[in-house]
């Protein structure tokens, strides 16, 4: 058998792809799926956030390995501010790019809190980009 260096670097990259993919620990997101990759959520579960005062809220639960509700639907013109549960493996981080939001979920969740916001859609995703959210405001 043939056990070149570079040989041997392409099995142990199959081998990590294989585990890491098999782990679950981003195989299970209900989002679209292209050619590419994953793409944003359009669809799955959805929730919408509760205005209280000044501010809207919703919790986003990651337990399962996808964000749950994937949609959330938030008031347009009121802050927003986002629970989202601990976070591991490609979810041990959400990103929201319109926000320049980079929070580490890993020590037992975070609270995100968003400007408030014109209408429109706004996308968050894991910090490896395979498991995505989306925001619509209204």
């Amino acid at each position: 058998m043939n056990t070149s260096p570079q040989l041997l670097r392409r099995l142990a990259l199959i081998a990590i792809l294989s585990f890491t993919l098999g782990s679950g620990a981003c195989s299970s997101a209900p989002a679209a799926i292209d050619g590419g990759g994953a793409a944003p959520a359009a669809d799955g579960p959805s929730g919408v956030a509760v205005v209280s005062g000044a501010v809207q809220t919703i919790s986003v639960d990651l337990s399962q390995g996808y964000y749950d509700p994937t949609v959330i639907e938030a008031k347009a013109g009121v802050p927003l501010e986002i629970s989202f549960g601990q976070g591991q493996g490609c979810l041990a981080k959400v990103l929201i790019p319109a926000f320049s939001v980079d929070q580490d979920l890993t020590a037992g969740g975070a609270v995100v809190k968003l400007p408030a916001m014109t209408p429109g859609e706004y996308e968050f995703s894991c910090g490896m980009r395979m498991v995505f959210g989306t925001i619509r405001v209204k």
